[in-house]
């Protein structure tokens, strides 16, 4: 019997503190891209994020501004594109009663569908707790061919969510599903 070890596991873990007040452990491999290095999302010294030229202009924008954060798995990419995670603050109340909760999931694909301008077809629709914190949690087919969406929206305090959206290839060869589900069993909050 041989062990195979699975590329989170394979990777030693780093601490990542985010501007947002949430700590995440992750492999290597993840690269933050906070407001005071844009280098990769502006495609300065750095050819790893290939990214197409409108989409580094609107994401260097939101990180500069401070109302959005991004890692990128860069262990490879599916043409180009890297599998990710976000981070964003809100003020929207994570639904936590059973009624809220299916309301939400009963309204999400229609305003989804609308945002993203396609059909959208929930996966997984549920609340739940997170490290101590109320949280919603949907999924579903990225905008990207071939890609999911997975988001946890973080009750941290009364008027404040934080808001984590992976996006990653379906086949998920380079284990960002399982990187991102090991971070949230070691979530930090430092608020």
């Amino acid at each position: 019997m041989m062990a195979v070890p699975m590329p989170a596991l394979a990777d030693e873990l780093k601490r990542l503190e985010t501007g947002f007040g949430l700590v995440l452990h992750l492999p290597e491999a993840w690269q933050l891209l906070s407001k005071e290095d844009l280098s990769a999302v502006e495609g300065k010294n750095d050819d790893k994020l290939d990214l197409p030229p409108l989409m580094k202009q609107r994401l260097a924008e939101r990180v500069r501004q401070g109302n959005l954060e991004l890692l990128f798995n860069t262990r490879d990419s599916h043409n180009g594109v890297y599998d990710n995670l976000s981070l964003f603050e809100t003020n929207d109340q994570v639904p936590e009663a059973a009624s809220q909760i299916k309301a939400t999931c009963g309204a999400l694909p229609s305003l989804l569908g609308q945002t993203l301008g396609k059909e959208v077809r929930l996966e997984r629709c549920e609340g739940k707790e997170v490290q101590g914190y109320p949280a919603f949690i949907i999924a579903y087919a990225g905008s990207v061919p071939s890609t999911h969406v997975l988001q946890y929206m973080l009750q941290v305090e009364q008027r404040k969510s934080l808001v984590l959206t992976l996006t990653y290839h379906e086949d998920d060869a380079m284990g960002s599903l399982q990187d991102f589900e090991e971070s949230l069993k070691r979530l930090e909050m430092q608020l």
